[in-house]
Formats: C-alpha cells, sequence, structure tokens
C-alpha cells in the first residue's frame, strides 16, 4: 500500500483552513493543521521546521491575527521569513499561498501591501509555487456592509465584485494542491459579478436588514479607494459552482445569514 501524502495547513484552525484540512484529509491526505493551537508559531518560527518535515505540500491559509497598521503591513513578510527556511529544509514540493484577487493593484492599502510582500517573497523563493488569488467570500458580505455603514445607510465604493462561496475557494485551493505547482497565480471567482450597491443590498433583503445600501466615490475599502474593476479578475481561472442563491439556501449560507459564527 502506498504511503498517504502529507500536507501541512498553516492557518489550519482559522475559518478557510479548517475546511481546506477536512477537504485534504476527505481525500485520502496526511494532513498537519498548523497554528499555534499545535505548536506553530509563524512569527517567532517555533515548531515551524517540525511541522514541515516530511511533508509534500504546504497550504498557507493563514490570515493576521490583528488590524492595527503594523500587524497589517508586517505580519505575512515576517511569517514568510521562518516559513520558507522550513519549506526548503523539508524539501517541500509545493508552496500554495491563498491570495486577493486584484491585491497587487493595491499598494495604497496597508494591508494589500503585506499581502504583496507575501507574494514576493514566495515568488523570490526557489520553492515551487502556485499563489490562488480568490475574490470576497460571500460569508463576509455582512462583515463588509457593517464597515461601511453609518447610521441606516451602507455607502459603498462605486466598484465590482464577483464573490465566490469559501467552499468553492477551499475547493480550488485543494486541486491546486494536489496538482503539480506552476509558479504562477491562478484567480478563483464567483459565477456573478456586480457591484457592491448591489450585492450588499441583497445581502440586506435576504436577511431582512433595514439599512439601505448606496453608491459613494468617497467611499474607501480598507483605508484606500478603489477603481471600479479593482476587485475583479480579467478572466477567472477558476470558477466557483455555487450562485448566491444556491449558498443561500446551503447549510454554511443559512448559519451566515441568521448570524452564526462558522469559522
Amino acid at each position: 500500500m502506498n504511503a498517504r501524502r502529507k500536507a501541512v495547513v498553516l492557518g489550519g484552525h482559522g475559518m478557510t483552513g479548517v475546511k481546506v484540512v477536512r477537504l485534504l484529509e476527505s481525500r485520502g491526505w496526511d494532513v498537519f493543521a498548523a497554528s499555534r493551537r499545535t505548536g506553530v508559531d509563524l512569527l517567532s518560527g517555533e515548531g515551524v521546521a517540525d511541522a514541515m518535515r516530511g511533508a509534500e505540500v504546504v497550504v498557507d491559509a493563514t490570515n493576521v491575527p490583528a488590524y492595527d497598521e503594523e500587524t497589517l503591513r508586517t505580519f505575512f513578510a515576517r511569517a514568510a521569513a521562518n516559513i520558507i527556511p522550513a519549506a526548503r529544509q523539508a524539501g517541500i514540493r509545493h508552496h500554495v499561498v491563498l491570495s486577493i484577487v486584484g491585491i497587487d493593484t493595491l499598494p495604497h492599502i496597508t494591508y494589500a501591501q503585506g499581502k504583496i510582500a507575501q507574494e514576493q517573497a514566495v515568488v523570490e523563493s526557489g520553492v515551487p509555487y502556485t499563489i490562488v488569488r480568490a475574490t470576497q467570500f460571500f460569508e463576509w458580505l455582512g462583515v463588509m456592509a457593517d464597515d461601511f455603514t453609518k447610521a441606516d445607510v451602507a455607502a459603498v465604493p462605486d466598484a465590482y465584485l464577483r464573490p465566490v462561496a469559501i467552499d468553492d475557494a477551499v475547493a480550488a485551493l485543494v486541486d491546486v494542491a494536489s496538482a503539480p505547482p506552476i509558479n504562477g497565480v491562478v484567480s478563483v471567482a464567483g459565477p456573478e459579478e456586480n457591484t457592491f450597491e448591489t450585492w450588499i443590498q441583497r445581502y440586506f433583503d435576504l436577511t431582512g436588514d433595514k439599512r439601505t445600501c448606496i453608491t459613494s466615490k468617497e467611499a474607501a475599502y480598507a483605508g484606500g479607494k478603489l477603481e471600479q474593476r479593482s476587485l475583479v479578475p480579467e478572466q477567472a481561472t477558476i470558477t466557483g459552482a455555487q450562485s448566491f442563491e444556491h449558498w443561500a439556501t446551503s447549510a454554511t449560507g443559512k448559519a451566515v445569514l441568521a448570524g452564526i459564527n462558522v469559522a
């Protein structure tokens, strides 16, 4: 009997990472969920080399642990400084990184600066890699709406979104991780593109939220301005299967719309 392939999922207990772990395991992988819960600290480097020993693939599904300016700007680069040497030492054959569609066009946004640095470190590492840039998740529409709300009005950017179900983004990550590295970027997006205003208002309508959504040319996204097509791919490499309507009737969608934390 052939030995099972081993994968390490960084951020393996986060909202995305836990789903990546489960799907990889369901496909027969031996998976280690790496996080501080399992003795892996990406900033100090503690446990990183041990976690990767014997692994073939590393999937990086980490996110920032805090949202202050310093953490947003430096977390990913500091983590990469520990991840990459450990990956080289372990002979990792494929380093898969979850990133964001359009992130490279937003260097004026602090969070984007951190993700750009992460991507650059991976590209220059010498470890075979694939960067998977996903659009925003359906699951985050409510959080985004709250960020734009003052009183009973959500004033959103004059821009487009093509959100995807988190389960579809995870399936894309696992498919990529199971295939040979391309040393390049793939994008995953949902099947429908529309304006911020349309998406947020649809979310309000589904949840019975009495807020109103309007488009404002003054609205900032994560502290910076967007062009109309900053957050949508020119042509998605992978299109998620679930429409917004289908997602809204799924177990995950129903839970999110009911205000239940699905992380």
